[in-house]
């Protein structure tokens, strides 16, 4: 006859009842965590900026719609995330360009780093040298002023991304644009017009620190 459970009980002894317990405390325990299935976040980086024209009365947008004179057109719908550097760099520029317009080299010199370096490589100038390589302009410079047009901005990461062959660092913003607003002299003596420009922050200030090599390197006898 079946022996009822209390009976059963009874005959268990302590070695097994504790055999039975660690069993069922080892027993694993079904997960209640759910999967994230969530897509990764597109990383993006800031589209390079064009403006117009960049002139003594300020800067002009692209001719495609715009909200503001320093929107991003990147030619495709994307979410990025805007350093607050990128305004800086073209105000930056703004004063650059009404500087030199102004034939001020006073206020050239105040935009610039202690030394300015080739865009290109490591070759630099002394900021006076750089300054009388502006004054060399300002006799050849039309009426109007200096006009930058097809104004290119671009950061560090982007310059990487198109391949550009200029010596910027992380942080850095690049400017590269046209201008047809200075006659051009017969060599030795020929300045190439500035036609591009690394701004970098010193100690929360941006500074120009580099322009384009023709424009540094060619300084006539």
């Amino acid at each position: 006859m079946p022996r009822s459970l209390p009976a059963l009980l009874r005959s268990l002894t302590p070695l097994s009842i504790t055999l039975v317990a660690c069993a069922h405390a080892a027993s694993p325990q079904p997960s209640t965590r759910a999967l994230d299935l969530t897509p990764a976040a597109r990383v993006a980086v800031d589209p390079e900026l064009h403006l117009a024209s960049v002139g003594p009365d300020g800067a002009s947008v692209a001719p495609e719609a715009c909200p503001s004179a320093r929107c991003g057109l990147a030619g495709r719908p994307t979410q990025v995330t805007l350093d607050a550097h990128r305004d800086e760099a073209v105000a930056l520029f703004e004063r650059y360009v009404r500087a030199v317009s102004a034939r001020s080299a006073g206020e050239v010199r105040a935009l610039l780093d202690d030394a300015v370096a080739s865009a290109r490589d490591n070759t630099t100038l002394s900021r006076e040298a750089a300054v009388a390589q502006h004054a060399r302009l300002f006799d050849l410079m039309d009426a109007r002023g200096f006009e930058a047009t097809d104004v290119r901005v671009l950061s560090h990461a982007e310059c990487r991304r198109q391949g550009r062959p200029v010596a910027t660092e992380p942080g850095d913003w690049y400017l590269e644009w046209r201008t047809t607003s200075f006659r051009a002299l017969p060599a030795p003596a020929g300045v190439a017009p500035p036609t591009q420009m690394i701004v970098r922050w010193r100690d929360g200030v941006g500074r120009v620190v580099a322009l384009n090599h023709e424009f540094l390197s060619r300084r006539g006898p």
